[in-house]
């Protein structure tokens, strides 16, 4: 190993930096950052708050209201059940008694809207807490929570996927509250967390146990955790930008406005902070069994000093390739010079190189997701549609237009199946036709390669560049069912076997509610996906079929740039074999534009 890499990378050893067991001593990660204030999007999700109010699958964002009893912030939800007793009445309309003379009434349940109900369930009135970590059947979880009620009740917790996706009842026993404030933990024996339920993501409790009284609940939410050593690396990321730059010739320094940054971590001093080993490198690698290539956080690094990169995007281990750092004299307040020096980054025109630069405090990440390309290129993009990876949209004519890619319909035109691309739909209130691409096909069938019972099918989109983690998937589309509860959310799979779907974006048919237009959802690639070249889409939800007007992946809106310094070579700076840089004091072996050479 060559010295450069002994002194710029301190490798990540087991556990280090994703959480390790030491006998009983268990590193977690609280997704619940600010408490009963989170409302983070952490690695493509949401840790939130929601709670159904009486409204059957509508949950709402939580309402934070200042406690009655303390003045200090709680999350509220109340019931809806309100005990009422309608008068029973005879044939002719008299009043019915009973053998004793007494008037015979039924029980009903009115509700906030003034509507009627014969039942009210548990789960009418729900409030849900939901992180993006999606447990597995044997990992544990920590929970910690104060709650109260007007009226004294009791409560029970149950896990979803989604809010109000509901999974199984959890043994959260002792959920009996009174008016005042009370704690509860849920951490297992010895603090080691209790089992969680396969695909759980959210806890809700189950609030209408009391049938006949309004009561209103108040709720404080501390901890929500995860052992570390269940969480991906994505779910761990608050924040990406993306920032493209064009690779010099030998040196060039761009300003970047790290303010984002330095908010979302909550960092005090900026200087301070990339002084320490603060900076990873996310590279590609390859599973040695499936092939496929996916991302992992390397090695730390100090971002003054900085890390190489290949024309591929890999971080190496010598002085070859783009040196990407952060001179500690260009630090002005949340200004910082990004420093691009070029040792032997070749690029041909019409390729790029993507890197993911990962900044960590706390356990969380700031990700910076960079792509290069030639100067050339670098100006051609942003006179375009900058950012666009792919786009495939058709006209109401049928013309399609598509770039970076093709979608092609995977088992489409057997036994006289239809071809599912530039798909015509007719909406029959618009008179209106759309030229869509169509998905059909049931997501439990999408990697079979026989044709069975219709539904094998499946639209794949084969991309020019291959993904980035953090990119954002626009989809505009609908379904044309004329049933509101008819609805079909998409189901992705990447080429490295990572799966994405979110039954909370749904989408509905034109003729409900007055639409017209077909609605967009955007959709994240996970950090998983990261490298894949193709991906298959099905549905998630099979009520309906699910019309796609308009697919749009995009990289991010932001270049990163604020101002441009182009280095003259006779002036550019001397480095050491550690890529530091040096005056011409320093005697040895030192690199300048890219070349060796013994300084005296």
């Amino acid at each position: 190993m060559k010295k450069i890499f002994t002194l710029l990378f301190m490798f990540l050893m087991v556990g280090s930096a994703f959480g390790q067991e030491s006998g009983s001593d268990t590193q977690w990660l609280n997704f619940l950052r600010k408490g009963t204030l989170s409302d983070d999007p952490i690695g493509g999700g949401k840790t939130n708050f929601t709670g159904r109010f009486g409204k059957t699958n509508k949950d709402e964002k939580g309402v934070i209201v200042d406690d009655p009893v303390d003045g200090q912030p709680a999350l509220t939800v109340t019931t809806i059940a309100y005990n009422y007793k309608e008068q029973q009445l005879d044939e002719e309309g008299n009043p019915l008694t009973d053998v004793d003379g007494n008037p015979v009434y039924k029980m009903k349940y009115q509700k906030e809207d003034g509507s009627f109900a014969d039942e009210i369930l548990d789960w009418d009135t729900q409030f849900h807490v939901s992180i993006p970590h999606k447990f597995k059947t044997g990992e544990k979880f920590k929970l910690k929570f104060s709650a109260r009620a007007d009226h004294p009740v009791g409560i029970y917790a149950q896990a979803h996927s989604t809010p109000g996706n509901y999974l199984d009842n959890l043994s959260l026993s002792g959920l009996n509250l009174t008016e005042e404030w009370q704690d509860f933990i849920f951490e297992g024996t010895n603090g080691e967390g209790v089992d969680a339920v396969d695909g759980m993501q959210t806890i809700s409790f189950n609030c209408n146990t009391n049938k006949t009284d309004v009561i209103t609940f108040y709720f404080r939410f501390d901890e929500f955790s995860c052992n570390m050593n269940d969480v991906k690396l994505g779910e761990r990321i608050l924040k990406r930008e993306t920032l493209k730059y064009p690779v010099p010739p030998t040196e060039a320094s761009y300003t970047l406005d790290m303010t984002p940054m330095v908010e979302t971590l909550g960092i005090d001093d900026l200087k301070a902070f990339l002084s320490d080993a603060t900076m990873k490198m996310v590279i590609k690698t390859t599973d040695e069994e499936t092939g496929a290539t996916i991302e992992t956080a390397s090695g730390a690094v100090q971002a003054l000093t900085g890390a190489f990169i290949d024309e591929n995007g890999m971080m190496i281990d010598d002085e070859a390739g783009l040196n990407i750092y952060m001179p500690e004299e260009g630090i002005n307040g949340n200004e910082v010079i990004l420093a691009l020096y070029n040792v032997s980054m070749n690029l041909e025109s019409g390729k790029i190189a993507r890197a993911t630069i990962l900044f960590e405090k706390d356990n969380w990440f700031y990700a910076y997701n960079l792509v290069l390309m030639t100067p050339e290129d670098y100006e051609n993009s942003n006179s375009g549609s900058a950012g666009t990876i792919y786009s495939w949209e058709s006209t109401s004519f049928g013309e399609v237009t598509e770039t970076g890619g093709q979608a092609t319909f995977e088992m489409g035109n057997v036994d006289n199946n239809e071809n599912r691309v530039n798909y015509k739909n007719t909406v029959a209130h618009l008179s209106q036709d759309f030229y869509t691409l169509c998905l059909n096909g049931n997501r439990s069938y999408i990697d079979n390669t026989e044709f069975e019972n219709n539904k094998t099918q499946r639209i794949k989109i084969t991309l020019n560049t291959p993904l980035f983690g953090g990119e954002q998937i626009q989809m505009t589309a609908y379904t044309n069912k004329n049933d509101i509860s008819k609805k079909s959310t998409p189901f992705f799979k990447f080429e490295n076997g990572t799966t994405l779907f979110d039954d909370n974006k749904a989408f509905i048919d034109l003729g409900i509610e007055s639409n017209s237009e077909p609605v967009m959802n955007t959709y994240e690639v996970p950090v998983e996906a990261a490298g894949s070249s193709w991906f298959k889409m099905s549905r998630s939800q099979t009520g309906t079929n699910l019309f796609i007007t308009k697919l749009v992946i995009v990289s991010g809106e932001s270049t990163g740039i604020a101002e441009i310094k182009q280095v003259n070579v006779e002036n550019s700076f001397i480095y050491n074999l550690a890529g530091q840089r040096v005056d011409d004091s320093y005697k040895g072996l030192v690199i300048r534009n890219g070349q060796k050479f013994v300084q005296k």
